[in-house]
């Protein structure tokens, strides 16, 4: 009893579009039961040859084969060629593509990948044969088997498709003595040994061994795999193991069908604590050392290598996703849980993660705690370590809530943290090292006391030195940064400039790229104001070179700047995608979420979409959004002013605006109104002709004049980058990487990733994603739970540094990850 397979039949007709099909699938999988449906509705001429029928005193030749008729199509099956010897498969092979017969056609049925060309060849993989849940429901049916609902679900991710295995199923079920569940609870132990008898046993012992050694790890890159196997003999056997395991040289990985990794790791008993613990250190280097750190945090966490877990921790740079910290942090959670307190990982890891997810609260409490158990007894060297966390933790969540508390003793604790640094031999560098700013680098609130800013200010400055000597060179250059910052918002465009430069010399000199592109948007900003379009241009090229493959944030934060720049010179369709919809705040870094709300509002604004940007920014007014910044504060008002008087609230508009302007008094803050041009323009202009307008007359005229003259500049380099693109054809909403000036032509790319691959499992979400799948449908369609569809998504927004779905298509497709097709 076979069921007829519609969707296989289809795939089987466009690849027979091909001269040469190949079916490859392990046993089990219905490769020929397959072939012989298909071909019963075949209208030609159908030939089927097993290998065992082959003469092996003869060669085979097409001229047994040739049709009759050579208009009429002919399809040849070669059955078994995995048992093939010989010259003959070849031989045939090129016999046949040379012939003169267009409608002959060769399918080739194998259990082992079969060494041909990608060109002129169709083929059908076990993937493709795995039934789909609809395919499972009909064979049951034809069987005149009733089932529960939610059974055939259960089936499916049981079986995993596999059509040994859905027969099984079937043929439980079919036992009236069984209930279903019982029936089900024998699946899996009539497939294991199905696997044990027909595949595992024939294999050699080394071999066996070599395979339940890599069932403890996932993924199974090639160089990691050869690496461990320490025997390059078993590298071919292994990818002979009946097309279960599959080499793919795309992504140089080894792919294992689940169920047979599912019976590996059943068998992983068999090896002794030492072969494991080894298997899991060496990988676990392995994965850090390429950069695959989630890999990595897998490997020490089985192992319960706390140490390891450590030094990945304090490898990742400072700013890293939520959805990353979240993972770091269950599962320190799970090894303290386990009985297994270190003092370090307790004491030091723990809270800075806590920090980095915005408990703040819970990650001072827990160094509080620390400096109190520590300080006043004799220490050693790792207890100085701690304490120095303790302390650095403490620093920094005083200095991150400032803006509401206005107190500076973080210059104290970091004072106090750099004392127990010296006593300690261990020196820290790489990406710990590295600031960052957050959305505005004064953090200062609203209402500000006099001289707020510069005292903040003086009190950064004093907290550098000892932070910068602890720290390899963090925060070297951020009390230039931040009088640049004071600086632009105030107008004084040559101040700003100038402290802009001394910030970026600073922050080459130490590595600190944070402050470095900061300091490059500060530089745009203040070039755009001036009218200087060739140096915007060299800006933007700097900004773009400054990504970092392992700094992910860096990809956002230029989508965020360059956004900015799009959206103030009037081409607000060139923003990065993921800005333009709602962003995955989990794959976020939590210090970035303001200034992309900021920009994603602007974007509204611009697109006169005036409700979404109102509330967006509504969304900031939290504690630590950006409405709890002085700057932040402005800028949002005076948005939403803007927002008002378009939406024909003129009234409102100008009390908004009011209100803006009594904020930036104080400070003299002008250029968040400078900045809007000549929207600014058009509502001073109304707030002048009224008899009480609010904010000061010559306040007002004096912001009338400022803007209208960056109007016109903005608009000027904004006809010259329109002309650029226009004749370029560009489309995709990237860097321009120009240089403006006469005869330059327009280029545009993506910034690479290099060495990024994905995994099968990766792509097949990736392109679920790009067909706009819910995350259940992508779980059903691929046999997989919600969780692991969940933490795909995660590592797939991470490879590609993206944000959310349109961000990791559309960096999939400029990559020639996906095609248009895929995505449609």
């Amino acid at each position: 009893m076979y069921l007829e397979r519609k969707r296989i039949n289809r795939l089987l007709e466009k690849a027979l579009q091909n001269p040469v099909v190949t079916v490859v699938a392990g046993a089990g999988f219905g490769k020929t039961r397959a072939v012989l449906s298909f071909l019963r509705g075949e209208a030609g001429l159908s030939r089927w040859l097993p290998v065992s029928e082959w003469n092996t005193h003869a060669p085979v030749s097409l001229r047994d084969f040739r049709p009759e008729n050579p208009k009429a199509r002919c399809v040849l099956v070669l059955d078994d060629l995995q048992f093939a010897r010989g010259p003959d498969l070849s031989g045939l092979l090129e016999e046949f593509l040379g012939a003169p017969y267009p409608n002959m056609r060769v399918i080739l049925i194998s259990r082992q990948e079969l060494a041909l060309s990608k060109g002129k060849v169709g083929r059908i993989t076990w993937e493709d044969l795995r039934f789909r849940e609809a395919e499972i429901r009909d064979y049951l049916l034809l069987r005149n088997i009733s089932v529960p609902p939610g059974m055939v679900e259960e089936i499916y991710q049981r079986t995993e498709g596999w059509a040994f295995a859905v027969h099984l199923a079937a043929r439980a079920l079919e036992q009236g003595r069984l209930r279903a569940e019982r029936s089900l609870s024998s699946i899996r132990a009539n497939i294991f040994r199905f696997i044990e008898t027909e595949i595992f046993n024939p294999l050699p012992e080394n071999l066996k061994k070599f395979l339940i050694k890599l069932s403890l790890i996932e993924p199974w890159p090639a160089a990691l795999v050869q690496e461990l196997s320490g025997d390059t003999g078993l590298i071919p056997l292994m990818e002979g193991v009946n097309s279960l395991i599959v080499y793919d040289p795309a992504e140089k990985r080894y792919r294992v069908h689940g169920l047979f990794l599912k019976f590996l790791v059943e068998k992983q008993g068999e090896l002794g604590e030492g072969e494991q613990q080894d298997i899991y250190a060496r990988s676990a280097h392995w994965y850090l050392e390429h950069g695959m750190k989630q890999e990595a945090l897998a490997c020490y966490g089985k192992a319960g290598d706390y140490r390891g877990i450590i030094k990945l921790v304090f490898s990742l740079p400072q700013i890293i996703p939520q959805d990353t910290a979240r993972a770091l942090l269950e599962l320190s959670e799970n090894l303290l849980g386990e009985g297994k307190d270190p003092d370090f990982l307790r004491r030091a890891v723990r809270p800075r993660l806590l920090f980095i997810l915005g408990r703040f609260d819970d990650a001072v409490a827990a160094s509080r705690e620390t400096i109190d158990l520590y300080e006043g007894r004799p220490v050693s060297p790792e207890d100085n370590l701690i304490l120095y966390f303790a302390y650095i933790i403490l620093g920094f969540a005083s200095l991150l809530s400032c803006v509401h508390t206005k107190r500076r003793d973080f210059c104290v604790f970091f004072e106090q943290a750099w004392v127990y640094y010296r006593r300690n031999p261990v020196r820290l560098d790489g990406p710990i090292s590295s600031a960052n700013a957050g959305p505005y680098v004064c953090r200062v609130g609203y209402p500000p006391e006099k001289n707020e800013i510069p005292d903040f200010i003086n009190a950064l400055a004093e907290a550098i030195p000892p932070l910068a000597d602890s720290m390899g060179g963090a925060f070297y250059g951020m009390e230039d940064l931040a009088w640049a910052e004071f600086a632009l918002y105030q107008g004084d465009l040559l101040r700003g400039e100038i402290y802009s430069h001394r910030a970026l010399r600073k922050a080459r000199e130490k590595g600190q790229f944070e402050i470095e592109t900061q300091a490059l948007f500060f530089l745009l900003r203040i070039n755009l104001a001036e009218g200087r379009l060739e140096q915007t241009a060299e800006l933007l090229k700097q900004l773009e070179a400054g990504i970092r493959v392992e700094f992910p944030d860096q990809r956002i934060r230029y989508d965020i700047h360059s956004g900015w720049f799009f959206i103030h010179i009037g081409l607000p369709r060139r923003l990065a995608p993921w800005l333009k919809n709602d962003f995955d705040r989990g794959a976020l870094p939590s210090l970035l979420n303001g200034t992309a709300a900021l920009v994603k509002a602007k974007y509204f604004y611009a697109q006169k979409r005036y409700p979404l940007a109102l509330a967006s920014l509504e969304e900031q007014k939290g504690e630590y959004g950006l409405g709890a910044f002085l700057f932040g504060k402005i800028e949002m008002k005076v948005l939403e002013a803007l927002c008002l008087y378009r939406g024909k609230r003129k009234d409102a508009a100008l009390a908004a605006l009011e209100e803006a302007w009594r904020m930036a008094e104080g400070d003299a803050l002008e250029m968040p109104f400078i900045e809007m041009g000549r929207d600014m323009r058009t509502l001073v202009s109304t707030a002048i002709k009224y008899e009480k307008p609010g904010a000061p007359r010559e306040w007002l005229e004096r912001i009338l004049r400022k803007s209208s003259a960056y109007a016109k500049k903005t608009y000027a380099a904004a006809e010259q980058y329109r002309e650029l693109y226009k004749k370029a054809s560009v489309t995709a909403p990237l860097s321009p990487g120009v240089t403006l000036t006469s005869g330059t032509t327009l280029t545009s790319g993506v910034t690479l990733t290099p060495g990024t691959t994905l995994t099968s499992r990766e792509m097949q979400v990736l392109t679920g994603l790009s067909q706009g799948l819910t995350r259940e449908e992508i779980a059903r369609d691929g046999g997989i739970s919600i969780n692991t569809v969940k933490s795909v998504i995660r590592t797939v927004y991470r490879k590609l540094s993206a944000v959310n779905r349109a961000d990791a298509v559309r960096i999939a497709i400029a990559r020639k990850i996906l095609t248009k097709n895929e995505e449609t």
